[in-house]
């Protein structure tokens, strides 16, 4: 019966709409995987993954018991994972070094890392909990059973989100996936509505076959995830005290000048193959780089009380038109006074004085030639 039951809802949740699938895909000739809502929770069906996934999800619900005062609590798909060493629970090459970047980065306070450099001053204990392959129809899933609502104990001050590159990866419309990115978000507010939320935007990758370009003619993925990190900026906006949109994107996607240039004014986007080898997953050292730029953003923003990102406070309109009328009398002023400083080494002088003597001067020679004119014409007249 509870199979039976399990399987209705499953099959409750497909779609028989094709409106799921990205039709740009489908001509490219890619299966479309896309048959669940991604914003209807759901448990991990597909049969590659169902196994691992159901193993792994009671490993992070262990986890969420057995963790105390945790302050950033970090879900994501594998990418998160990564940070654990493991994809679906299990040690990979893939993720060789990653863990012990999440040690130097999140979880060695006051310790020295291996560099010399210092360890996690933040003083912020963080937790990861990220499962490979989730999409977003999984992670609500997931919040709303042990890993947040029913962990009473599990109050953090910040809670990281990474997830939605497995929607399109499957063949979903970025519109499908922006659903489920906006009902995970509001599942966390709803759950966690005190705790302050960073939405992370999704990074560049690569299907099979094109190499490491990232240039959106040639990389179906690049303009579907950028509208995607789109839409989850504006989730931010509308909610700026407590929702914050941080950007990744130009750790992994580098622009090159070509001669030969395919691309519109020479130019075109690669993923950067040092920090992300397999055009999907950071390794060690672009996890490293990438968790800097989240650990500064969350340090900046719960422990300075200074928010990356917000936009520079400018001058009132107002206000810069009457400094730049004031500039401008002044100028127009001294022109008319004929008034310039001159400052040297010794002393400061005007030349007011002076000018308006050598206009005495011209005046006086003019009146002078007046003079002159005048008896000149009286003597043509005499010889008239």
């Amino acid at each position: 019966q509870l199979r039976a039951g399990r399987k209705a809802r499953l099959e409750s949740n497909v779609s028989s709409s094709p409106s799921m699938c990205d039709a740009d895909v489908i001509r490219l000739g890619v299966q479309c995987r896309c048959t669940e809502q991604s914003n209807v929770p759901v448990a991990q069906a597909n049969a590659q993954f169902a196994r691992g996934w159901r193993e792994k999800a009671e490993r992070n619900c262990q986890k969420v018991r057995d963790s105390r005062h945790v302050d950033v609590v970090w879900y994501g798909d594998s990418i998160t994972e990564s940070w654990e060493g493991t994809s679906m629970g299990k040690v990979t090459a893939r993720t060789k070094g990653i863990e012990k970047q999440w040690e130097e980065l999140f979880y060695n306070d006051n310790a020295v890392n291996s560099n010399g450099t210092a360890g996690n001053s933040s003083k912020l204990k963080f937790l990861a909990l990220g499962i490979s392959a989730d999409q977003t129809q999984h992670l609500i899933y997931r919040l709303n059973g042990c890993e947040l609502r029913d962990a009473p104990l599990l109050q953090p001050k910040v809670i990281v989100v990474a997830i939605g590159t497995n929607n399109i990866g499957v063949g979903c419309t970025a519109e499908e996936a922006i659903k489920g990115l906006a009902r995970t978000l509001a599942t966390i507010r709803r759950l966690r509505p005190e705790a302050k939320v960073v939405l992370l935007g999704l990074l560049p990758r690569a299907p099979k076959g094109i190499g490491a370009s990232a240039t959106s003619y040639k990389n179906y993925y690049t303009p579907r995830l950028l509208q995607m990190n789109g839409a989850l900026r504006n989730m931010a906006a509308q909610d700026s005290e407590k929702v914050r949109y941080m950007d990744g994107w130009n750790l992994f996607a580098i622009t090159k000048h070509l001669q030969k240039p395919p691309a519109i004014g020479g130019k075109e986007l690669f993923i950067s193959l040092n920090r992300m080898p397999d055009l999907l997953h950071p390794n060690a050292e672009g996890m490293r780089i990438w968790g800097t730029r989240v650990r500064t953003f969350v340090q900046n923003w719960v422990l300075n009380d200074a928010v990356l990102g917000t936009p520079r406070v400018s001058m009132p309109r107002s206000q810069g038109a009457k400094k730049r009328l004031s500039i401008v009398s002044r100028r127009r002023r001294e022109k008319e006074n004929n008034t310039t400083t001159f400052t040297s080494h010794t002393h400061t002088h005007t030349h007011n004085t002076t000018t308006s003597r050598r206009l005495a001067r011209s005046w006086k020679g003019l009146r002078g030639n007046r003079r002159v004119v005048l008896g000149e014409m009286k003597g043509l007249r005499g010889n008239r």
